[in-house]
């Protein structure tokens, strides 16, 4: 036979208990979980490429307590969050793995722990409206056994097996009896998707509960160095993409920054830090000063960057496919510009113009390419001009205006500014897909009651580019709210009632647009009335070595929920430095330390385990000499305000006979420091002299003795 399902079968059984004790990356175990053996289950022929996807997985830079390797037809889901799929399951105490027909459901609670009994209780409606329609083949029926300290994603896959068939270690069948099993279960799955035609990666259900259990304020909050920047981006990702925590976790991270660059060039992701003096004006809107064409001082109200974000949330993402065109995307983010093609409107220009698929303006005196000091040109055509040049772009929208309240023609500017003379007369042009062209749309009440200008080019911010394609006749629009995410960095170093301002209550979710008790203020300065979109998610991070949560302005604390992000020095049992034949686990380094850090300060002081990660890549000493030199003594400092006994206290300093092992070396200060007798002002016997001893940071010593438990 081709392929092998035995190899895969027996190497996980007799292999990964051992493995998992070691370096996960680049391991060879790891790497033929997620490499070799899906093509070693192509190569069995009882699956197709071209219908289903083989993928596994021992974990994300640690090893999984529960490894596994799925078989997903794609035309049902590519992942083990959602669908209904084949996977093999290994059980914790690595004696057991499980052939199973599951079923993902993580995506169901939305990375939320008290929703697991709502979500059990969908995942047992299906298992058992699958076992009453289709035939068992002879597998077991129902839930299996996974052992225990197992996450809630492991206890979700004991609950979503519909059909199983257990292998014991030590007693795997042939790899004929296997590749038999394999086939049966197949084609329970063929019939389960020929059954169900209509199966949905995300269904309603999901789409239902991850809007209830995921808060639209929310700060994640905790020590330095535990991820919670780190931790926004998967947020931020599983929010825009209605996705899971547990799917994005399954990602590696280069792909989340990836996809979280993208959201932030959509900017459907905002990022801002608050500070001492970032304020209202900087958020909100404020005046600024700045000079107008004949260079006087004139004051202009300036939109802030949460009222900006607001904007562009607020403008729902719409699909527009029309009988004469492929169909457009409006993001939400373009800009509208109003051309007014020709003198009195010409038609013969316009007539080109549609034809030919652009738009054109004239000047063609002036050079081909102006700037503010060129000229011949009064202020208006200088402005209407360097529009044209200068500030559209590709991607924007412009409308074509027929009178005062109307348009013809509406389209996507899709080239750059070109100077073209083959129209005299015109020689400035850009390309444009026309979405409409020919009959008149009112606009009036979409310009905010609002006559058009006679200006030859100029933005019309009022007018809602979405709103405008409702109007488009046969258009086909789609309207969607898509989610946007603004993170606010160091959320509680900023004075939240000077930033906010009065818009504190609209953040609540109740107050929120389209909500029942919806709500709305003028604002002070421009006049605006405003709401807050209810597709905003706003999302701080707190350091609480910083300030504690307790002395956080109390409006802000009673609308944000709050989710605690302590050391997961899990993540680091797995690392050990090895030097001279010592080895020492970072985990276990680690977990003394905040240990101690609790007793002697608070827990709110303790370590993180982000700062030690890098260790993942290269687990020498020297690096793990410049993580205490610039990440934890530096902390230790602050947080004990250089009260150097408490510092050797937690780092074991106090007990190491040996002083080459010591991180803080102390000393008696000499009797004869001064020349004088000091006695009666300064007990110099009392007096310590400390001193870091940066050569003892690379003896693997130093951090053996940090603790008898190491």
């Amino acid at each position: 036979m081709a392929g092998s399902i035995s190899d895969f079968v027996n190497r996980i059984l007799n292999e990964y208990k051992d493995e998992k004790n070691k370096k996960h990356a680049q391991n060879p175990l790891d790497e033929f979980i997620r490499i070799k053996a899906p093509k070693d289950f192509y190569e069995t022929n009882i699956i197709s490429e071209n219908e289903y996807m083989v993928k596994g997985s021992a974990g994300n830079g640690r090893w999984a307590t529960t490894p596994w390797l799925a078989i997903f037809d794609i035309s049902v889901t590519t992942t083990a969050q959602k669908g209904v799929y084949i996977i093999y399951l290994l059980s914790s105490d690595c004696k057991s793995l499980y052939l199973t027909l599951n079923q993902g459901c993580t995506e169901l609670s939305g990375g939320k722990r008290f929703v697991e009994e709502k979500v059990i209780k969908i995942m047992k409606e299906k298992a058992s409206d699958v076992v009453a329609e289709i035939d068992n083949r002879g597998f077991e029926i129902g839930e299996i056994d996974l052992g225990g300290g197992l996450s809630v994603l492991g206890k979700y896959y004991e609950k979503g097996s519909i059909f199983y068939k257990k292998y014991e270690f030590g007693a795997v069948p042939s790899e004929e009896k296997l590749q038999e099993d394999l086939s049966k279960m197949v084609e329970i799955y063929k019939e389960y998707v020929d059954k169900n035609p209509a199966v949905q990666p995300e269904s309603e259900k999901a789409v239902e509960i991850m809007n209830e259990k995921i808060d639209k304020n929310m700060i994640l909050y905790g020590p330095p160095g535990t991820g919670k920047t780190y931790r926004t981006a998967k947020y931020a990702v599983a929010i825009c993409d209605k996705l899971s925590l547990e799917e994005v976790d399954e990602w590696e991270y280069k792909n989340v920054l990836k996809r979280y660059n993208e959201l932030k060039e959509e900017k459907r992701v905002v990022f801002t830090t608050f500070h001492q003096s970032y304020g209202y004006e900087e958020f909100i809107e404020g005046i600024k000063p700045e000079l107008d064409d004949d260079n006087n001082v004139i004051y202009k109200v300036e939109s802030g960057l949460f009222k900006k974000f607001c904007k562009t949330a607020g403008k729902s993402h719409v699909d527009i496919g029309t009988s004469n065109t492929d169909g457009y995307k409006a993001t939400g983010n373009e800009r509208l510009w109003c051309v007014l093609l020709g003198e009195k409107e010409d038609e013969n220009l316009k007539g080109q113009c549609y034809d030919n698929n652009e738009i054109r303006i004239g000047w063609p005196e002036s050079p081909k390419f102006i700037n503010q000091d060129t000229e011949g040109l009064g202020s208006n055509n200088r402005r209407s001009l360097l529009y044209f040049q200068d500030d559209m772009k590709k991607g924007d929208y412009v409308v074509v205006r027929s009178s005062s309240t109307e348009i013809d023609g509406f389209g996507l500017i899709t080239g750059d500014y070109e100077y073209d003379d083959s129209n005299r007369e015109y020689p400035r042009k850009r390309q444009v897909k026309w979405i409409h062209k020919g009959s008149p749309i009112d606009i009036f009440e979409l310009n905010g009651n609002t006559n058009m200008d006679r200006k030859t080019v100029y933005a019309l911010d009022r007018v809602d580019v979405n709103k405008l394609a409702q109007l488009v006749p046969g258009a086909n629009v789609t309207v969607e709210e898509r989610p946007h995410v603004f993170v606010i960095d160091e959320i509680n170093r900023g004075n939240i009632s000077k930033i906010f301002g009065e818009l504190i209550t609209l953040i609540e979710s109740t107050k929120r647009n389209g909500a029942e008790e919806a709500m709305e203020v003028v604002l002070p300065y421009s006049g605006d009335l405003f709401s807050v979109p209810n597709n905003v998610y706003i999302l701080g991070t707190m350091n609480t070595a910083d300030r504690s949560i307790a002395l956080m302005d109390t409006a802000l604390r009673r609308r944000f929920g709050f989710v605690e992000m302590m050391p997961d020095v899990s993540l680091l049992d797995g690392i050990n430095i090895v030097d001279n034949s010592v080895s020492v686990n970072i985990g276990q380094m680690l977990r003394v330390i905040n240990e101690r850090i609790t007793f002697l300060y608070d827990r709110e002081h303790t370590i993180g385990h982000a700062f030690f990660m890098k260790l993942v890549q290269g687990s020498t000493v020297s690096v793990l000499a410049e993580i205490f030199k610039k990440s934890v003594v530096p902390l230790l400092q602050e947080y004990f305000y250089e009260d150097y006994e408490k510092i050797r206290l937690v780092l074991g300093d106090s007990a190491k006979k040996d002083k080459d092992a010591q991180f803080i070396q102390v000393d008696d200060i000499p009797d004869d420091l001064f020349d004088i007798d000091v006695s009666e002002t300064i007990d110099i016997s009392e007096e310590k002299n400390y001193m870091i001893a940066y050569k003892n940071f690379n003896n693997i010593m130093a951090y053996k003795g940090i603790s008898k438990r190491l």
